[in-house]
C-alpha cells in the first residue's frame, strides 16, 4: 500500500537487489561470527577454572564443592573456604563450567567428586561431603541421584537406610557400588 505524499525508494533493477543482497549477507555473516567467537572464547574453554571462581576472594578459590541458594545469595563451598555471592543458583550452575555435579535440591547443587556418602531412607536422602557438611536429597531429585550413580536403582522399605559410601561411586570412576543396610 502506498501512502500519499511518501515515495517509497525500491530498488529498481536486478543489479541493485543483488547488491543489497550482498550486503545484508556479509553483516549478518560477521554478527554471526562474531557471537559465535563470544560463546566460544578464551574464557569457556574446559581448561580454565570455573566462572564462578573469578567472583569469589582468591584466597577462597579452589576445587568447588557446593553451591546452596541463601536468600538472594549463593553460598560457594570450595575445598579453602565459603562465600556469599548475590546471584541466582540458576545463574551458578551455569558457571561451573566443566565441574561434574549435580542439582539434589531446589536450593543445592553438589560437584560429585566431593561426595563422600550418600544416605537415603525412603523418598528422600542426605549426601556427606569431602569438607564434612551435608545437603538434603529431595524426593524430586532421588532419581538424578540414582542416575548418577551415588545410590543403587529401586525403593527401599520404609525405616531401613541405604549408605553409600565413597569408594561405589560409578560417577567418579569407581566400578561397583557397595552399600550397607544397618
Amino acid at each position: 500500500m502506498r501512502l500519499p505524499g511518501k515515495k517509497v525508494n525500491r530498488p529498481a533493477t536486478f543489479v541493485q537487489l543483488l547488491e543489497l543482497f550482498g550486503v545484508v549477507t556479509l553483516i549478518a555473516g560477521v554478527v554471526e561470527i562474531g557471537s559465535f567467537m563470544l560463546r566460544t572464547g578464551p574464557g569457556t574453554g574446559a581448561t580454565g577454572p570455573p566462572a564462578i571462581l573469578a567472583r569469589l576472594p582468591l584466597e577462597k578459590r579452589g576445587a568447588l564443592i557446593a553451591l546452596s541458594a541463601e536468600d538472594h545469595y549463593v553460598r560457594v563451598t570450595t575445598t579453602t573456604g565459603t562465600e556469599l555471592v548475590l546471584m541466582r543458583l540458576s545463574e551458578a550452575m551455569a558457571e561451573v563450567g566443566q565441574t561434574q555435579g549435580l542439582q539434589v535440591h531446589r536450593s543445592h547443587w553438589v560437584a560429585l567428586d566431593q561426595v563422600v556418602k550418600v544416605i537415603r531412607i525412603g523418598d528422600r536422602g542426605e549426601l556427606t561431603l569431602s569438607d564434612g557438611s551435608t545437603r538434603p536429597i529431595s524426593r524430586g531429585f532421588m532419581p538424578a541421584v540414582r542416575a548418577a550413580g551415588l545410590l543403587p536403582k529401586g525403593r527401599v522399605t520404609q525405616g531401613t537406610p541405604v549408605i553409600a559410601t565413597k569408594q561405589c561411586f560409578p560417577a567418579v570412576g569407581h566400578d561397583r557400588l557397595v552399600t550397607a543396610r544397618p
